[in-house]
């Protein structure tokens, strides 16, 4: 076992262990992604000195790989739960060339591609609902969020199987496509009972 005493940024080992923490060298690890590096650094616990491995990008900051990753899982996301984390999105921009399917922020709104096109400033999302589909809280089923029912266009009807709430009641659609308000009369929502701590 070695002692040491760390100095800036390494140890200083000693031969006398009651001036000095023991030394671990902790094991690193069996391979680096590419893109990445070791960092070997000290950490001083108290009781010991551990020598361990960071893996770090090797461009930008730790923070900054988290966050293209945590990007790159959000675009495989079911819209359902990438509503959720729509904070990921791009955000939307004239001159861009977006493909059908891909998912842009507009105006804190989550929005999604209805057909290939290069991006212009009259075709924005909310301005072009040709092109783009907003997408609504509680669309997708019951392993969504449930939001408030929102008035949608014809292009981002609620599905069967999504559920809002609605006036202090759950209510869950029964039919594709609908744009119908739950409640009104030969709507196609099924009510499912007063919301908790709702009013009916």
């Amino acid at each position: 076992m070695f002692y040491g005493v760390l100095a800036a940024s390494g140890v200083v080992l000693l031969t006398d262990a009651g001036h000095g923490k023991p030394v671990v060298e902790c094991a690193g690890p069996s391979s680096v992604p590419d893109g990445y590096r070791e960092d070997w650094v000290w950490v001083d616990t108290g009781d010991q000195l551990l020598h361990v491995c960071d893996v770090v990008p090797v461009e930008g900051t730790p923070e900054e790989a988290a966050l293209a990753l945590s990007r790159m899982q959000f675009a495989s996301l079911p819209d359902e739960y990438a509503y959720e984390f729509r904070a990921l999105a791009d955000e939307w921009v004239a001159g861009v060339s977006y493909a059908a399917g891909q998912r842009v922020r507009h105006a804190g709104e989550l929005y999604r591609c209805l057909q290939a096109h290069v991006s212009q400033e009259d075709w924005s999302p909310g301005a072009a609902p040709s092109l783009w589909a907003r997408i609504l809280p509680g669309q997708e089923g019951s392993g969504a969020e449930v939001g408030e029912w929102q008035q949608p266009e014809s292009t981002n009807g609620y599905s069967t199987g999504d559920r809002v709430t609605h006036e202090g009641h759950l209510w869950e659609s029964t039919a594709d496509d609908n744009v119908w308000e739950p409640g009104a009369v030969g709507a196609p929502w099924k009510d499912l009972g007063p919301v908790e701590g709702g009013e009916a």
